[in-house]
């Protein structure tokens, strides 16, 4: 299993030492399933900031890409279940939108660039993304919990060392790829399991914000 961290700042530490990234591929269930979780949508200005770094991980190989479409801030995943469950992505819906009732739409700024064990990413560091979590969980978020936009994965245990010459200059000149402002949440049922990665989402529902 990979490891987890409680700060982006571990994260990038770890990445700048390590011989090889971890297969995403590897921790995706044996067993087709269904994931119900909450998202944020990514502008298209935003996806196309992100482009150039995209098509750079593409040419190292070894990478799986998210297309412009897929692009996304994971807010809050609920749980996994063997097929759909309408009650329950019904009862879903209905906590969110009484937890985020009275949520103000925020700004969020993507970057720098960081990499986790499987997956190249961008921080969110805005406190939307916290006060969400914090009020659908009625307390804090995880420490654990680190809003980014994922980029790209990791197809196999591939090396390392050909991925920090592309993501070191942009960390270290702080990167920036755009901002939006957040009008909503997405409560989204995604396939995983053998043969679902890159599958487009069913959205179950949203909750806007004021």
């Amino acid at each position: 299993m990979s490891p987890q961290f409680t700060s982006f700042e571990d994260a990038w530490e770890a990445f700048s030492g390590a011989e090889r990234m971890e297969s995403f591929l590897d921790a995706q269930p044996d067993k087709p399933a269904f994931l119900l979780t909450w998202h944020i949508s990514v502008t298209p200005a935003v996806a196309e900031a992100t482009s150039e770094l995209r098509e750079s991980l593409r040419a190292l190989g070894h990478f799986v890409i998210l297309p412009s479409d897929l692009l996304h801030v994971s807010v809050f995943p609920v749980g996994t279940t063997a097929s759909p469950e309408p009650r329950w992505e019904k009862d879903e819906l209905t906590r969110g939108r009484r937890a985020w009732r009275r949520m103000r739409r925020f700004a969020v700024r993507f970057g720098p660039v960081n990499c986790f064990p499987t997956a190249v990413v961008a921080e969110v560091h805005d406190a939307g993304p916290f006060e969400a979590v914090g009020l659908l969980r009625e307390g804090p978020p995880p420490p654990t919990f680190l809003p980014h936009m994922t980029l790209a994965i990791a197809a196999s245990r591939r090396p390392a060392a050909d991925v920090r010459p592309v993501l070191q200059p942009l960390r270290a000149d702080g990167a920036v790829f755009g901002e939006q402002e957040v009008r909503a949440f997405e409560l989204r049922r995604l396939r995983v399991g053998p043969g679902s990665l890159l599958e487009p989402w069913t959205v179950v529902g949203r909750v806007d914000l004021d």
